[in-house]
Parts: structure tokens; sequence; C-alpha cells
């Protein structure tokens, strides 16, 4: 399996503040933005797409982002 932050003893110092990173970022995407599939887009094709290798390699997956009003 892909393990990008090692596991055990000798793991990654910085896995802790990577994750939180990652979260406050996806948290602020999601509070300013309405994030829609394109309507174009079939949601069937991107499972469809999935291949399961040392690494999952997906599909494109168009998204609308729009400002949320406040």
């Amino acid at each position: 399996a892909f393990i990008p932050f090692s596991v055990g003893p000798q793991n990654c110092a910085g896995k802790a503040l990577a994750m939180v990173e990652m979260r406050a970022v996806l948290a602020a995407v999601m509070q300013k933005f309405e994030v829609q599939k394109a309507k174009e887009y079939n949601l069937d094709n991107w499972e469809k797409s999935l291949i399961d290798v040392y690494i999952t390699l997906r599909g494109s997956l168009p998204a609308v982002l729009t400002p949320r009003q406040m």
C-alpha cells in the first residue's frame, strides 16, 4: 500500500501538522464555496475510470465552485 508518511517509530515528524493543514484548507474551501458536479458530467464515468494499482489513478472530476452568499 502507498504510505506517504511511513509508519512505526520512525514515521514522518510532520504528519500531524500536514493532516491539520489539509483539514483546514478543505474546511475553508467548503465554507466559502458551494461545490457541485458539472451538469454535463456523469458520476458513473468517474467511478468506472478508477484503476487500482500501486496507487489509485483517478480520472477527471469536473466541478463548479460558486462563492457562497454570506
